[in-house]
């Protein structure tokens, strides 16, 4: 075969080989990866409430149309030491559709800091879900996002927080929306978040995992079976009051207000 022929049938096989490769990458991310440019997704991690898409045909019956944002429950390190964040402010990047500029602050025992950073959608798709009829108008997914979240330097045991955070969506009447659609189950969560924190100083990682309703990958911190309920022998680890605040003594309704405290403001 001819040298001219042999070097067009390797640039043929390298470009045929490389949109093989980009199509199982595109394939890789998800049915509605590319139209996740077209959508905000901030209002899964910050907002004032959330639509109870519980009852999508409109009908709420004595339910409340819209609930609370929740707060996350989370940890830090291997003694499970309880780990607050909350997102103060999350909007859509304008450089790139698929990333979110995000600020909030965290919270380990007395120590609040504040921090910056990025939450990138790697992955989008549409969830297969039987029991939403057609006709609500209504289709469930989830995204998988990379997070950084750098903590100001200049406060006390501060550092980095990586990793990947699950968050499951609905798409109903055009829009985003949480999905608490399965939120009374008892193994509902959402925003799950696994990773680990690191020092500026680089000696120290720890686990840092939270999540809304449940925390993935929490060992035996979770030893609730229709709510969260933390381990005994973890109480002194910052979740003592979370424990108790169900309580109506007089104990409880104090937990109560701690756990309702806008620390973050």
């Amino acid at each position: 075969m001819p040298m001219r022929f042999i070097k067009c049938y390797i640039v043929l096989l390298l470009t045929l080989l490389c949109h093989v490769h980009s199509s199982a990458q595109r394939t890789a991310r998800g049915d509605f990866y590319d139209s996740v440019k077209y959508y905000d997704f901030s209002k899964l991690w910050h907002a004032d409430s959330v639509l109870n898409l519980g009852y999508v045909d409109g009908t709420f019956g004595s339910y409340p149309k819209r609930f609370g944002f929740p707060s996350s429950l989370g940890f830090i390190g291997d003694n499970y030491q309880r780990f607050y964040i909350h997102f103060i402010s999350v909007k859509k990047c304008k450089q790139n559709p698929f990333q979110y500029i995000v600020e909030g602050k965290t919270k380990v025992k007395d120590n609040i800091c504040s921090f910056n950073g990025t939450i990138t959608i790697d992955t989008a798709c549409f969830e297969v879900d039987t029991t939403i009829p057609v006709s609500a108008g209504l289709r469930r997914g989830y995204i998988i996002c990379a997070c950084t979240f750098n903590e100001n330097k200049s406060c006390k045991h501060s550092g980095v927080i990586t990793g990947s955070l699950a968050t499951d969506w609905c798409l109903y009447h055009g829009q985003i929306w949480y999905d608490n659609i399965m939120g009374i189950a008892d193994s509902y969560s959402n925003n799950e978040f696994r990773g680990k924190w690191k020092s500026y100083l680089g000696n120290i990682v720890k686990k840092c995992n939270w999540g809304d309703e449940r925390i993935p990958d929490c060992g035996d911190l979770d030893v609730g079976t229709g709510d969260f309920s933390p381990n005994e022998k973890y109480l002194k680890n910052g979740w003592q009051s979370y424990s108790e605040h169900f309580d109506e003594s007089v104990a409880g309704k104090k937990a109560n207000a701690i756990e309702n405290e806008k620390w973050w403001k």
